[in-house]
């Protein structure tokens, strides 16, 4: 789901103060990195002479800035290390690896080939680093440790790994280690933590005009300003993602920006934009490409026809992702599919075959162990029930949704799942407790910062006081319903701030 959460008091001092270190840290690293940085500015410099044949005045150009040109070599042991764990690698230069070998060549103390012959051959798969442990060696291990953690170590590990990278000085390893827990914080619902951290990244990219390396941490920003209620922002990103994926030839980055800028557009109800966007996506896909990449991309066609409420064209797409995804043997992308498809069946009004497609969806997430998936599997269930005006069956699924997330402890779920619940409840005519569970909702949503489900929740608790104020005698029904006025007016606030961000034209009806 979405997010951008403050550290809950739950959650302890250690990860407070945890954070508060990281920041320091990150801090002192931007100090240490002005706005043209030295590493940046020698590496290009020595780039320049290796690429012009110029080796003995690239060797005098380094010993001459020894301390930096160490750090040159640790910038570029990580940016192979990224490409090493990226399925399309994006080097700094086509000689970036010259210019380390001449480095560890001048410093084969600090700068020790064998390891960054270990990460480039990604021999780091089959065998442990090279003896003699450093603080070099040790950053780049954190790096690996976080990248292999499970789901629920993530934010942990990459913190190490950043905290690691900015002590060491190393700014790509700091920026690689930032977008990664940038992800891993946005996974967990900590939308505006995720924001902070994936801009201080880009500024790091952008001082050492690693260009290549732009497009998914732009892509990233986008994601999390679409989660943000920041349309235009959004689409700045995007757009740039895409401009500079053009660029260097990757199709990979460019579909990526693609489908999402269709997501972007679908959101906002700007659905020609949105088709001409997803289709763009699907003509770059290659035919020799694996079956999930065009599931995929079908799967948010499919959904965008089912916003359009053509759900036959809808159906169609749908059916056409759920036969690659079965043929890819990809049992995650499967339960995605399924997961829209029910939903398609719901629009249409097949109640029935929708909740036997959304049964199958969640027994795949129950079988994958994703407990996320089935949290938001549950909740769509009980809205389907719930929109066929079988509100018991539908609080039933809602409440099985609620234990998971309270299990989980994962902020997005369990707010959407306390909106589900307070309409369901008032619909019920349990209006008292309907307002409890929409506070509650309020209360995460605002703090997650997404502007739209902050909306909901003042909807929703309008609603609960005006149903409230008319079982009430005259006095007190003027006084709830005035506060029904009061949350009314709060909701269409917000829908209007989210049209004066998406631009003119854009939030249509």
């Amino acid at each position: 789901m979405l997010a951008g959460i403050k550290p809950s008091c739950r959650k302890g001092k250690s990860v407070v103060t945890a954070i508060l270190v990281l920041t320091v840290l990150v801090a002192k690293a931007f100090c240490r990195a002005p706005a043209s940085s030295e590493a940046a500015a020698l590496f290009w410099r020595l780039n320049k002479l290796v690429a012009q044949g110029q080796h003995d005045a690239a060797r005098q150009l380094a010993q001459d800035n020894a301390k930096t040109a160490m750090k040159v070599w640790v910038d570029i042991l990580f940016d192979q290390l990224e490409d090493a764990l990226e399925e399309e690698p994006a080097p700094l230069s086509p000689h970036a690896e010259e210019v380390q070998r001449l480095l560890s060549a001048l410093f084969p103390d600090a700068c020790p080939s064998e390891l960054a012959d270990w990460v480039r051959t990604k021999a780091f798969e089959h065998r442990p680093p090279p003896p003699a442990p450093t603080p070099i060696t040790e950053a780049v291990q954190r790096f690996l440790a976080a990248h292999r953690s499970p789901p629920d170590e993530q934010i942990a590990r990459w913190r190490e790994a950043v905290q690691k990278c900015a002590a060491l000085g190393t700014e790509l390893g700091l920026a690689f280690s930032l977008h990664r827990l940038a992800w891993a914080e946005r996974t967990a619902g900590s939308l505006s933590l995720a924001h902070a951290y994936a801009s201080q990244a880009a500024t790091l990219l952008n001082r050492w005009q690693h260009s290549a390396k732009l497009p998914p941490l732009l892509n990233t920003l986008g994601v999390l300003a679409i989660q943000l209620g920041d349309y235009r922002e959004a689409e700045r990103f995007l757009l740039d993602g895409l401009k500079q994926a053009e660029a260097i030839g990757s199709r990979r980055w460019q579909i990526a920006c693609l489908n999402n800028l269709s997501i972007l557009y679908t959101r906002t109800r700007n659905y020609e934009e949105a088709l001409r966007r997803i289709f763009q996506a699907l003509e770059l896909i290659p035919k020799e490409a694996a079956p999930t990449l065009r599931a995929r991309v079908l799967n948010n066609l499919g959904n965008i026809y089912r916003r359009l409420g053509n759900f036959e064209q809808a159906l169609h797409y749908l059916k056409e992702a759920a036969s690659l995804a079965q043929t890819s043997g990809d049992r995650a992308l499967q339960a995605e599919v399924l997961h829209l498809l029910g939903m398609a069946m719901r629009d249409k009004g097949d109640t029935e075959g929708a909740l036997k497609t959304l049964q199958q969806a969640l027994q795949v997430r129950q079988q994958l162990g994703n407990t996320l998936g089935q949290i938001e599997v549950l909740n769509d269930m009980g809205d389907t029930l719930a929109k066929s005006q079988r509100f018991q069956e539908a609080r039933d699924y809602f409440e099985q949704a609620l234990q998971l997330a309270e299990v989980t402890k994962h902020i997005p779920s369990r707010a959407v799942t306390l909106l589900n619940l307070g309409a369901v409840y008032d619909e019920l005519g349990d209006h008292e407790r309907a307002l409890a569970f929409s506070r509650q909702a309020l209360a995460l949503w605002q703090n997650i910062g997404d502007l739209w489900f902050v909306a909901w929740c003042w909807k929703n608790i309008g609603d609960a006081y005006e149903h409230l104020g008319a079982k009430k005698p005259a006095g007190e029904r003027e006084r709830l319903w005035a506060q029904a006025l009061d949350a009314y007016w709060q909701s269409v606030r917000l829908i209007e701030r989210l049209q004066r961000r998406a631009g003119p034209g854009v939030l249509r009806a």
